[in-house]
């Protein structure tokens, strides 16, 4: 019973971590698109001539895209890669543990040294990374010495580390967070994707904005052009109208999640006091760009 116990709750925390993941990859995506991130974005890369409009919390935007930088083109298992830790206090995918990164004796020459050199890197490259980026001691411990000794000497090591309980602390208290807002994340995403039908058919009308996005099954349904037929022309007209106030409110929502996102508030659709204006335009041709930039890095795998 206490081995399915703690089955049960591995399997908890691996769903959890999963859905943390999921919500961090929505987060991605609607920086994407947001205006004020790529307003950001051009301003550190020096192509903000000084005369076009800044918003009055801007230096609240450039500070979340100082600590997340670019995201336009930047695969998102790239960008989390870098981030995970540093800025969102995700741990690793094992428990951080003492690992043995070589062993020097009399006999050991150069050839020795390089490859306890490798595992070093390597370690640093793969197990370092699972375990979270603990914040560990490098240390060279003589293995004759009494273990009461080593403990003695590894103790105070660590407790001259004056820095030791701030690193520890900068580890575990993530700088952002999710909101803790009750939104439920197939709602986020149709936001995502209405704004982003919004992006690729700008002239079309609103209602059938929301049937490309899959923004309800209800009206949506039966506004398929295989199955409209079977509907009165009234009925037809009442779900247009319904679905053209969804599909409004959802191109709103996505707008508004994409500005807070880009000052560290997600998932939130709050107003957005200072919002830049939107260009959907160069949304729709970066949505383009990323893809082609997908199929070539395929092609050359």
């Amino acid at each position: 019973m206490e081995a399915e116990s703690t089955q049960k709750q591995r399997s908890s925390a691996m769903r959890a971590r999963h859905d943390f993941v999921r919500w961090i990859k929505l987060w991605h995506d609607f920086l994407v698109v947001s205006p004020s991130y790529e307003l950001a974005h051009r301003f550190r890369a020096g192509q903000v001539s000084g005369t076009e409009a800044l918003p009055d919390d801007f230096n609240a935007v450039l500070s979340v895209y100082d600590d997340l930088g670019a995201v336009t083109f930047l695969e998102f298992s790239e960008w989390w890669q870098d981030v995970r830790f540093r800025y969102f206090g995700f741990g690793g995918d094992k428990r951080p543990s003492v690992v043995s990164l070589g062993v020097i004796d009399s006999d050991t020459d150069e050839a020795g040294l390089a490859k306890i050199g490798g595992d070093v890197k390597a370690y640093y490259a793969q197990r370092w990374e699972e375990q979270g980026q603990p914040s560990s001691l490098i240390a060279a411990i003589p293995l004759a010495l009494p273990k009461a000794q080593l403990i003695r000497q590894i103790t105070a090591l660590m407790n001259a580390m004056s820095d030791g309980e701030q690193i520890a602390k900068r580890t575990m208290n993530a700088k952002y967070t999710l909101t803790g807002a009750k939104l439920h994340r197939d709602s986020i995403v149709r936001y995502r994707d209405c704004f982003l039908a919004k992006a690729r058919m700008p002239k079309a009308p609103l209602w059938r904005i929301g049937s490309a996005a899959n923004l309800s099954d209800t009206y949506g349904g039966r506004l398929k052009p295989q199955v409209a037929r079977a509907y009165s022309h009234e009925d037809q007209m009442a779900d247009r109208e319904a679905m053209k106030f969804l599909a409004g409110r959802a191109v709103k929502r996505g707008y508004m999640i994409a500005e807070n996102a880009a000052r560290g508030i997600f998932p939130s659709y709050k107003p957005c006091q200072f919002a830049m204006p939107l260009d959907l335009e160069r949304v729709e041709r970066q949505r383009q760009e990323r893809l082609a930039e997908t199929k070539r890095r395929r092609a050359g795998a």
